[in-house]
């Protein structure tokens, strides 16, 4: 097929499913000869566009799609472990954010993400870890520092609720709920 029909057949895919027609869509993204089958940047994008509009089985699909043509890419084990969060498969999820820190340890959204994961399952120390790790690779991330801050007070280590609370403060000041959240630890603030 020629570039100008490989386009061509992404942009009617790209319309199908701007339009809700998603196994259409799909029929463009993935039919053997059609733009993106055979380059995992192209699956990843499409899976993105899928996962933007709340589509998880679809982008689950694609994701894994790209994952088979290029196994070792951080981004897309990332996207696809947030993905399967969203249909409630934890324990993948969790897996596939702990393939994408080895892969790429300095990533902030992965160390976020399991530490999401770690919390709803109820593994607080764990969540609080990797929380932490997210926080120093992005300090200026206000809901890492309220999600950190948060994991230290149901952990019941109230100084470090406060430090983080206050340094989430620091990042928006005046926000009512981290003055809130302050308030019912019986922190005066001065932010």
């Amino acid at each position: 097929m020629t570039t100008n029909n490989n386009v061509a057949s992404h942009n009617l895919g790209y319309w199908y499913q701007k339009n809700g027609q998603f196994d259409k869509a799909m029929d463009y993204y993935f039919d053997g000869d059609q733009l993106g089958t055979r380059d995992p940047s192209k699956l990843y994008n499409a899976a993105n566009e899928f996962a933007k509009l709340g589509h998880w089985d679809e982008a689950i699909k694609v994701y894994r799609r790209a994952l088979q043509l290029s196994p070792n890419q951080p981004d897309i084990l990332n996207n696809l472990g947030f993905a399967l969060a969203q249909k409630g498969d934890f324990s993948e999820a969790a897996a596939c954010f702990e393939d994408a820190l080895k892969l790429k340890p300095d990533s902030a959204d992965a160390h976020n993400n399991l530490a999401t994961i770690l919390f709803a399952q109820g593994n607080l120390e764990g969540a609080a870890t990797q929380f932490d790790a997210a926080l120093r690779l992005s300090p200026g991330n206000f809901s890492i520092c309220v999600n950190l801050a948060g994991t230290y007070e149901r952990l019941r280590q109230t100084n470090l609720a406060v430090q983080y609370y206050h340094q989430a403060l620091r990042l928006q000041p005046g926000n009512p709920q981290v003055r809130a959240k302050l308030q019912s630890l019986d922190v005066q603030s001065t932010y």
